[in-house]
């Protein structure tokens, strides 16, 4: 039976990191009756009130908590254990500021405006919880904030409709349920994060607290915690006494309970040496590799991770051919749907885009020889494609596609085609009526936790063979995935028949197999699944400029990685001989238990504290050779890699400079910062494109500014000569999908493909990795 295992009130206390005003969040279980009354409004000056509906309870911040919708806090005994194994200590009840430590009910899959009688109080479920910087001094634990919103089980505030005595051990009867069923966590998800689901809402208007109310009325997003990352709906509710159905209590697994924040493990308690781990970043850095982030996994549980500034663990990452990897789940999934056949040709589904005669080698290709690479074409089709289509006048890719027959028999040979995986993204297409980033949302990416992924498009079609953003622990959570054998959190989500096949080797690819790239790394010759690459050890998926997602199924391991560098073969290589035997062999039994040579706790806190505080290097400032308040740069002659330049103005200010740009694109402002990085927005006509900036006057009298597009692995470096008036702009490594920053405007989640020829762009001529 549901109920009540503890009544927590909190006393006033300065907490170290919260402020000077006394705090009430740290609480603890009292005996007896507790009244639970109506507190009234939320006095917005903090000035009056106790703000608390809790008898004997105190709320500090009176401006910001409390009040009528926010009378009683409740959260599961079972949430708490969870967080107990993550963070390696015990919670007590009221450990989290609940005043209502509950069990066997779900909290977070109870609907908006549901009634619980609890005692002789009836209370309503009115809003979730947002976690603030309070709550995360009261924890003391790092990102916390972050953390605890990627769960999305924050918890339910209520309202008291009738004021009672409630003690520990009251049963929560749940009285009444409302049809509209949005939840707490819908609540949490939608106003925070997905506000495109704001419609999603309506149904429960009459149950909404003020602020989700205003959300749903004027469009005005709510403020999500800074640096959290979008949490997603959790499946477990309660029993019922009321109307509906009755639902068995599940408490969180491993990885069931909202957001992907996968479970993290000291290093030397899961069998790595935290060495290991530094000889990696020594060598990387020797080998002057520009790493962006690397994240560390063992069954399923973080070891380490650290994101080299600017870039961090909440923004998402252009992965190139890593997309490969979910255009590859989602054909699996399709297959399991009963959409195609593996063996079927693909005209059989594509046919009204094949030529009216079509050769016999284009008749006989089929879907795995797409999955596969060995369509019969000696050479990329991506740029012959993009050419005949652009001769033709028509954007339809598939028509130019099919119109060039291979040259040899589909099966006989290897050749790295990204038209064979854009072809697998509009079969997936066809069969799901809308975009694959679509068709994925609900069965790969929400149930990893993925809950924003964005796929650049093409005429209203995901490119599937490159374009996918997502962060790097979503990278981890499908490497985590694959090497389960297409389970996650305890679920079987692709088939593991279909994984088992995609992680293995299908097609050869060694000189003796290829007609083009005879030179490849031998990395890159160990054999080709259904989209993803052998390793001499386990299997990857990777992307150009080194993205990689790397499982060593041997060691039960899952490395991410995202950075900018050429040399991703020298990634690979460091990778099997630094990092490898650093891992202890798992045990007899397998999975998470590991032959360790025992915990180290100083090496895995110095570890930490080195992948904590990861950075890439600012340009240096010598100061402005012209002396101190001079004016503004604006040299006569720009060149570089951006199209038609026309103007650009460098203008002093008070923490670094700020950069006016106007180019064919548009007119571009952006802060560079100085000695730090600066954030800003590239701003066209087709959207934003964030960017970090960080320069600085060098010795020789020239400014230089590094302009990195942050949400890809690219840079754009401003060199600006005032002696020769005359600036470069030039990007470290052209981006494939163009040059222009516009073109790295992502889609918003349901719009609508751009119809207008102005605002159509191929994809990149320049295939990728």
């Amino acid at each position: 039976m549901p109920h009540i295992r503890s009544v927590n009130v909190g006393r006033p206390r300065v907490l170290p990191g919260a402020g000077a005003r006394p705090t009430g969040i740290v609480k603890t279980p009292v005996e007896g009756p507790v009244r639970l009354t109506d507190p009234g409004p939320r006095d917005v000056t903090g000035a009056t009130g106790s703000g608390s509906g809790v008898e004997g309870d105190v709320i500090g911040n009176r401006k910001h908590h409390g009040g009528d919708h926010q009378a009683v806090y409740a959260f599961a005994r079972e949430e708490l254990d969870a967080w107990a194994v993550e963070v390696g200590r015990d919670l007590p009840d009221g450990a989290f500021g609940e005043n209502l430590t509950t069990e066997g009910i779900d909290v977070d899959g109870a609907v908006l405006g549901e009634r619980w009688r609890v005692g002789d109080a009836l209370l309503v479920v009115r809003a979730p919880r947002v976690p603030c910087r309070t709550f995360a001094a009261a924890m003391g634990e790092p990102r916390w904030v972050q953390r605890f919103a990627r769960h999305g089980r924050t918890g339910a505030y209520l309202a008291v409709a009738e004021p009672g005595h409630v003690r520990a051990g009251d049963a929560i009867h749940v009285v009444d349920r409302p049809a509209h069923g949005v939840t707490v966590v819908d609540s949490f998800v939608i106003t925070m994060f997905e506000h495109g689901r704001r419609a999603e809402l309506e149904p429960a208007r009459a149950h909404l607290h003020p602020e989700a109310l205003a959300f749903l009325e004027r469009g005005r997003t709510p403020r999500p915690p800074a640096g959290s990352w979008p949490p997603r709906r959790a499946g477990w509710s309660a029993p019922v006494d009321g109307p509906g159905p009755n639902r068995a209590h599940r408490p969180r697994g491993r990885y069931v309970g909202g957001m992907t924040s996968l479970p993290r493990r000291s290093p030397s308690d899961a069998g790595l040496r935290a060495g290991a781990v530094h000889d990696l970043l020594d060598a990387l850095a020797a080998d002057d590799i520009e790493m962006h982030s690397l994240m560390v996994v063992r069954s399923g549980h973080v070891l380490a991770e650290g994101w080299w500034g600017p870039y961090d663990p909440d923004r998402r990452h252009l992965v190139y051919s890593l997309s490969k990897m979910c255009t590859s789940m989602a054909v699996g999934l399709a297959v399991a749907e009963g959409a195609f056949g593996l063996d079927d040709p693909v005209l059989d589904h594509l046919g009204e885009f094949a030529p009216e005669h079509p050769t016999d080698h284009t008749r006989a290709m089929t879907v795995r020889h797409l999955l596969t690479m060995a369509t019969g074409h000696e050479a990329d089709m991506i740029d012959p494609t993009q050419r005949l289509a652009l001769e033709r006048e028509d954007p339809e890719l598939l028509r130019a596609f099919f119109a060039l027959p291979p040259e040899r028999e589909p099966g006989t040979v290897f050749t790295y085609n990204q038209l064979a995986t854009y072809t697998l993204a509009r079969l997936v297409e066809r069969h799901a009526g809308g975009r694959l980033v679509d068709y994925l949302r609900p069965r790969l990416f929400r149930p990893l936790g993925v809950a924003d992924p964005a796929w650049l498009e093409f005429e209203g079609h995901d490119l599937g063979f490159s374009g996918l953003h997502v962060r790097t622990e979503d990278i981890a959570a499908l490497g985590v995935l694959l090497a389960d054998g297409g389970r996650f959190g305890g679920e079987q989500v692709v088939p593991a028949e279909y994984v088992e096949s995609a992680t293995r080797v299908q097609q050869p690819n060694d000189p003796a197999h290829r007609v083009t790239d005879l030179e490849s790394p031998a990395e890159w010759t160990r054999g080709y699944g259904f989209q993803f690459w052998m390793n001499t050890h386990g299997f990857r998926g990777d992307g150009a400029f080194g993205q990689f997602c790397v499982v060593w199924p041997e060691e039960d391991v899952v490395i991410a990685t995202t950075a900018c560098t050429e040399r991703m073969d020298v990634v690979l290589n460091r990778l099997v001989t630094h990092l490898r035997p650093g891992f202890a062999p798992l045990s007899a039994g397998g999975g998470e238990d590991v032959a360790a040579d025992g915990r180290d706790e100083v090496a895995d806190a110095e570890l930490a504290d080195r992948l904590g505080s990861l950075a890439l290097p600012t340009p240096g400032d010598a100061g402005d050779p012209r002396g101190e308040g001079a004016p503004a740069v604006r040299p006569a002659s720009i060149t570089g890699s951006l199209p038609d330049p026309s103007a650009l103005s460098l203008t002093p200010g008070e923490n670094g400079w700020e950069l006016h740009l106007a180019y064919a694109g548009g007119e571009v402002d952006l802060p560079i910062g100085r000695g730090e990085w600066a954030c800003g927005q590239w701003v066209t006509a087709l959207g934003r494109v964030p960017f970090a900036a960080a320069g600085g006057w060098s010795p020789d009298g020239r400014f230089v500014a590094e302009l990195r597009m942050i949400e890809t692995p690219h840079t754009l470096t401003l060199t600006l000569d005032p002696a020769g008036d005359r600036a470069d702009l030039a990007w470290d490594h052209p981006p494939l999908h163009g040059v222009d920053p516009a073109a790295h405007v992502l889609p918003e989640p349901g719009r609508a493909p751009s119809t207008d020829a102005a605002d159509r762009s191929m994809p990149s001529p320049h295939g990728s990795t």
